[in-house]
């Protein structure tokens, strides 16, 4: 998924289409995608949490796993309006949330200026990023810390590009950690 049919538009959101989810009864098991794109403003990430864990749901995860990625939608995207787009309605955000037949990914653009950040992920006790706890007392700093321990990949694309520089992107399996 990439938001090829966006660089051709302006970017100005009155020129948005709406987008109509149409899922059969049988379909909570199939292969979807669904893009979600809106100015950068905080208060978008009330709308984004809870579409994001239906859309889990409709996949066939379970609600805490559900919940999961959910909370890993919200800390990317906030982080996305916060840090990247400096709180400035001007951006644009896009999230995207795609199944296959056993993964899911979300990604989150944004047409903020391009950023330098090494996030990559590494399993767990190899010495790797996802190893370091943050300071639990601070009042912030978890946020990316918390993807890297609920999704299976996180990572961190830039570029001066077009017009969507900065692209976060996370995959999962579609199944819980109880079936594993």
């Amino acid at each position: 998924m990439t938001p090829s049919s966006h660089e051709e538009r302006s970017g100005a959101l009155d020129t948005a289409e709406p987008v109509t989810l149409e899922l059969g009864a049988d379909s909570g098991r199939a292969p979807f995608e669904i893009e979600l794109r809106f100015a950068s403003s905080l208060p978008m990430v009330s709308v984004v949490g809870p579409v994001i864990n239906q859309l889990s749901k409709l996949a066939g995860l379970d609600p805490s796993a559900a919940h999961e990625i959910e909370l890993c939608a919200v800390e990317a995207v906030t982080n996305s309006i916060e840090h990247g787009c400096d709180l400035c309605a001007e951006h644009e955000v896009n999230v995207g949330f795609r199944t296959e037949a056993d993964r899911l990914e979300i990604r989150i653009f944004d047409t903020a200026p391009p950023a330098d950040l090494d996030i990559s992920t590494r399993p767990s006790g190899q010495g790797g990023e996802r190893d370091v706890v943050p300071d639990l007392g601070a009042f912030r700093g978890r946020g990316l810390f918390i993807m890297k321990q609920l999704m299976e990949s996180v990572t961190f694309e830039s570029s001066d590009e077009g017009p969507w520089h900065n692209k976060l992107t996370m995959e999962r399996p579609l199944r819980s950690q109880t079936e594993t």
